[in-house]
């Protein structure tokens, strides 16, 4: 959750500077970055014009379902005890 909170900051921060506007904003990310830029952009929607995630790991069930989910549990809060 502190990571979506630090993008819906720093895109609310490029906004109040003036670098850009919500509708000029497009933010990206691969990975497990998927995570809190897709939080960020479900939260805060109108921060974003657009959002691309790329591979990204949004359902961290399905992941813990593969065979490298066990070994990414805890990066992703999960107690497997």
């Amino acid at each position: 959750v502190n990571a979506a909170l630090d993008t819906i900051a720093v895109a609310r921060k490029l906004q109040d500077d003036g670098v850009t506007a919500s509708w000029g904003l497009v933010a990206r990310a691969a990975s497990a970055g998927g995570v809190p830029l897709a939080v960020a952009s479900v939260r805060e929607p109108s921060l974003f014009a657009g959002v691309m995630l790329n591979s990204a790991i949004v359902n961290v069930a399905r992941l813990l379902a593969t065979p490298i989910g066990p070994a990414n549990a805890a990066e992703f809060g999960v107690d497997e005890g």
